[in-house]
């Protein structure tokens, strides 16, 4: 008797948060998955929960169109916001000494990449 051999997928996110009002808000891009938190940390693990309870959600029912159904276009435009104007701010901020270090000026947005495996 043979074994049906499983096939496992790495699929990446690309995912940030955002700090409003003293809460941290976490987007995945991909996904368009939307958490918070009070800390990045706690952001970072309920945006990576919640892409593993969509993945195997979507490899149950064989809806593989929800991993990549997207964000909107307001969120790609914080996403590039963060992307593209921080480290010119903070280059910027830098030549002008205002801080000792470019690493202490953030704007509060925080990338970070979520991996997950699924065996669908």
């Amino acid at each position: 008797m043979s074994r049906k051999k499983r096939i496992y997928r790495t699929y990446r996110f690309h995912c940030f948060a955002e700090l409003k009002d003293g809460v941290y808000i976490g987007y995945c891009l991909e996904a368009g998955i939307v958490s918070s938190g009070l800390t990045v940390d706690e952001v970072r693990k309920n945006v990576a929960e919640a892409i593993e309870a969509l993945m195997v959600y979507a490899c149950r029912t064989k809806n593989y169109k929800l991993l990549r159904r997207g964000s909107s276009l307001r969120v790609w435009l914080k996403y590039i916001k963060a992307r593209l104007l921080i480290p010119v701010l903070r280059l910027c901020y830098w030549m002008k000494g205002l801080f000792g270090s470019a690493r202490q000026f953030s704007l509060g947005y925080v990338e970070f990449p979520v991996e997950q495996k699924a065996a669908c």
